[in-house]
């Protein structure tokens, strides 16, 4: 069965109209395709550099602590060594003390009484409302003691430092 030519040529043009028609429609997706894949990488490439900013603040944060930590260690082993330093001190003192006591009551046998009176811990305030000194040996004895003093405890420093 042979079909006209005009019948072949309209078949021809109904198909090529209808080709075109579905290119255009599915051209238009494919576009919008390229457009996403796109976007899609513009949004991966901002999250990497994000991720990137993210790491060196963290990075940033530890760098920090560990000066922060370093630091800590510096303040507890100077006030560590201050504290020794006032202990070795109030040691002396006495010392000191006990010599011109002794000194006193061996060479100035009649005037010793009145001299050691004088320097007496009772005696001996630094000021007004001051404890005498006696007393702030003893808390220095106290203070003095052996125990380590952690970071964690800032009141022992400061109290043994006093």
């Amino acid at each position: 069965m042979m079909f006209p030519l005009a019948v072949l040529i309209l078949t021809g043009i109904v198909a090529l109209a209808a080709g075109i028609l579905v290119g255009r429609l599915t051209g238009n997706h494919r576009q919008e395709v390229l457009e996403l894949k796109s976007k899609l990488e513009l949004a991966n490439k901002e999250r990497e550099l994000a991720q990137a900013s993210v790491d060196a603040a963290k990075d940033e944060i530890k760098r920090t602590r560990e000066q922060l930590d370093g630091y800590r260690g510096e303040v507890v082993e100077h006030f560590t060594g201050t504290s020794q330093l006032l202990r070795d001190l109030t040691h002396q003192y006495r010392e000191v003390y006990d010599h011109l006591a002794t000194g006193a009551s061996r060479l100035c046998p009649e005037g010793s009484v009145d001299f050691l009176e004088g320097l007496a811990p009772e005696q001996l305030s630094a000021g007004e409302g001051d404890a005498p000194v006696g007393e702030t040996l003893a808390s220095s004895d106290d203070a003095a003691s052996n125990e380590p003093v952690s970071e964690n405890e800032p009141e022992k420093l400061v109290a043994s430092d006093g």
